[in-house]
């Protein structure tokens, strides 16, 4: 079993076109990863206490407010979608012009 993508496309003329696809592809599972781990990390802080914190004799209750976090964790996953699909459209195109040529 290999990890790498589009292992089966062959290429006599788009190599380069195919090591991008491969090179997209990757980067598609590293934004995924990112944007799931941001939203993970905002569950996990959005079910912590809120934080006392004393400034000049004031003391305030700190809330994190990690909307924005999860919404970049969203907006992250979305990116990665949009990158796997160009990857594979790259990839079509290479498959394509391998079928084309023979």
């Amino acid at each position: 079993m290999t990890f790498i993508p589009f292992s089966t496309v062959k290429t006599q003329n788009l190599t380069l076109l195919l090591i991008t696809a491969r090179a997209i592809a990757y980067l598609a599972v590293v934004l995924f990863g990112l944007g799931c781990l941001l939203i993970l990390v905002n569950l996990i802080i959005s079910v912590m206490p809120p934080a006392e914190v004393e400034v000049a004799g004031t003391k305030t209750l700190m809330q994190s407010n990690g909307f924005g976090m999860a919404l970049g964790g969203a907006v992250v996953v979305a990116a990665s979608l949009v990158t796997f699909a160009i990857s594979g459209a790259c990839a079509a195109l290479v498959s394509w012009e391998y079928n084309r040529a023979k």
